[in-house]
């Protein structure tokens, strides 16, 4: 960073001691797919500076991402900050 060879391509404000869990470059080389810090999954284009917003889930954020490697298809993960508890009764006669 001391070579000051790089630029911000996002606009995003970071709230101390959060960090952007996760991103990852499309094959092209110029657009980035990345979190934000509310869960909201956004496309950075690199030449245009350009934001789009392209995930937000009701009822959660998403978690984190992955691309197929033809960057045809996202695969996330929902977070939500509840869950249903679930009992299962055991048949002892088995």
């Amino acid at each position: 960073l001391a070579s000051q060879r790089y630029r911000i391509v996002t606009n995003s404000e970071v709230a101390s001691g959060e960090v952007a869990p996760s991103a990852h470059w499309l094959n092209d080389g110029q657009r980035l797919l990345f979190l934000d810090n509310r869960g909201t999954l956004k496309l950075v284009d690199t030449e245009t500076n350009e934001q789009n917003e392209i995930l937000s889930v009701d009822q959660g954020r998403v978690g984190s991402f992955c691309l197929s490697k033809s960057n045809d298809f996202i695969y996330f993960l929902r977070v939500r900050d509840e869950a249903d508890i679930w009992m299962l009764t055991l048949d002892e006669e088995r």
